[in-house]
């Protein structure tokens, strides 16, 4: 009986992990799009500075 319930419990686990790495974005693929877009566009006019990853890191993450 336990070795059926662990089996069982193993199978539910199995299930889970495999809908999870199924529905995984491609690797290098950001869920989403619209905030790079906006910085790049918007970075050296808001900040000031000369680089977008400096002005990223440093002005919008930095609050």
């Amino acid at each position: 009986m336990n070795k059926k319930i662990a089996v069982l419990a193993l199978g539910v686990v199995f299930v889970f992990l495999f809908i999870g790495a199924v529905s995984l974005h491609p690797f290098g693929e950001p869920d989403e799009k619209g905030m790079d877009d906006y910085f790049i566009e918007n970075a050296q006019n808001e900040t000031g500075a000369n680089n977008v990853v400096t002005s990223v890191v440093f002005d919008y993450r930095g609050y």
